[in-house]
């Protein structure tokens, strides 16, 4: 059991979440919701027991226990489990099977490693497979040190619909069978409220966001080529694996368009990213782009380099910090570190940043990642009106209803129907 009452969390001297009371029995899957920044990361990390072993400048008062013990002895007597959502830092090993070593695990059932479709990773090193399926990796984790109170953050950020839907479904059957306590944090409930027992929302306060007009006076229109990236060709496979992630692929991207591939969860969107930065080599094709690029990667999701944010804004574009972010509502946050935003916060900025920037060609990998449904919309309306400014995007999501929001071409890849 997960209790919690009169609960606040402070970062810095500042109130993250105010006078919580919470109540997970054995057996129940709890949702704890809120807009981006709320702090659902750091209440997650706080009743699993992360916080008090890491974070030295958070204080956390109130009452709580999971189990009759304190958060941090029931995480040392490994009776708790947290999924984050940067997936690096829940993984200490370079493969399943030395991950499973680490953990004294001996045997994965072939079920689960097939309801999970595992199958084809179990065997490669990490850097070959997708975010997706580290996450899932780190649910297979889970699921084999049988903890009693499992903590998942951000699920539907790191899982397209389907994966999602047999991850939850999975989910259930643990609790109901071993009793396990469920607590997943995630700011799209409506994704996940049919699986859960209960619901929590820690804040309800609306962010107030600025829209950028249609004429963004801070872009710099360039007068080179029509064509911004064009992919002929392209084959590519991991040489530990057998499988072809492209056969064939072909892409023309112009200025003032926006490219969408869409995929489900390992069906090759960060490759192909990573593939057209430079990052890796095609098998077999070319890729053509120009030289003005800003990649936002999926990973990692913390990428600056200055010590705040409106020095990082500054490092890339000559507009006035300010305005960005109030376009994000994040205008009290200009003097903190970039480091200490939220996974949602860190995106937003980032994809901003692009946009403001005197590059051509923006490449996305995962544009919603810890969005709420607000800044969805804000990133979704800048994405659309760059067009007009003769930039072009090439987007790749697992997230559908995004994809067919932006107003773009968009491509499915891999072998699974949507």
């Amino acid at each position: 059991m997960i209790i919690a009452k009169n609960l606040s969390i402070k970062f810095n001297d500042m109130s993250i979440v105010r006078n919580l009371d919470l109540k997970v029995n054995e057996g129940e899957i709890a949702l704890i919701t809120g807009p981006t920044g709320s702090g659902k990361s750091l209440l997650l990390k706080t009743l699993s027991g992360i916080t008090y072993l890491i974070y030295p400048a958070v204080k956390v008062t109130g009452y709580v226990r999971v189990f009759g013990l304190s958060p941090q002895e029931a995480f040392i007597k490994g009776l708790t489990y947290y999924i984050p959502q940067d997936v690096s830092l829940g993984l200490m090993n370079d493969s399943l099977i030395n991950e499973l070593r680490f953990y004294n695990i001996k045997y994965i059932p072939r079920e689960l490693i097939d309801k999970l479709k595992l199958s084809n990773a179990v065997h490669k090193p990490f850097n070959n497979l997708s975010v997706g399926e580290r996450y899932l990796t780190l649910i297979l984790l889970a699921l084999l040190t049988r903890t009693k109170a499992l903590f998942i953050d951000e699920p539907s950020t790191r899982l397209d619909e389907d994966s999602l839907r047999r991850v939850l479904s999975i989910l259930q059957r643990l609790a109901s069978t071993n009793g396990t306590a469920i607590l997943i944090a995630d700011h799209r409930p409506s994704l996940i409220k049919e699986f859960t027992d209960k619901t929590y929302v820690i804040s309800d306060i609306k962010r107030e966001c600025d829209i950028p007009s249609t004429c963004f006076k801070y872009f710099t229109k360039s007068l080179s080529k029509r064509s911004l990236l064009i992919i002929n060709d392209l084959w590519f496979k991991y040489r530990s694996s057998s499988k072809w992630l492209f056969r064939g692929f072909n892409e023309i991207l112009n200025r003032g368009s926006i490219g969408v591939v869409l995929g489900h969860v390992g069906s090759g969107k960060t490759t192909l990213a990573r593939i057209v930065v430079g990052y890796l080599k095609p098998i077999k094709g070319s890729v053509r782009r120009v030289k003005k690029v800003f990649y936002v990667p999926q990973e990692p999701i913390y990428w600056f380099i200055h010590d705040t944010v409106k020095n990082e804004i500054r490092s890339i574009s000559a507009i006035d910090y300010k305005y960005l972010l109030r376009c994000i509502g994040l205008g009290s946050k200009s003097s903190t570190s970039p480091y200490a935003l939220s996974v949602g916060e860190a995106r937003a900025l980032s994809i901003y940043m692009a946009y403001f920037s005197d590059r051509d060609l923006i490449i996305i990998d995962e544009p919603t990642l810890g969005l709420d449904s607000e800044l969805r919309e804000c990133v979704t309306h800048l994405i659309n009106l760059s067009c007009n400014e003769g930039k072009g995007t090439l987007i790749l999501t697992h997230d559908r209803d995004f994809a067919f929001k932006v107003k773009g071409k968009v491509k499915i890849i891999g072998e699974q129907a949507w």
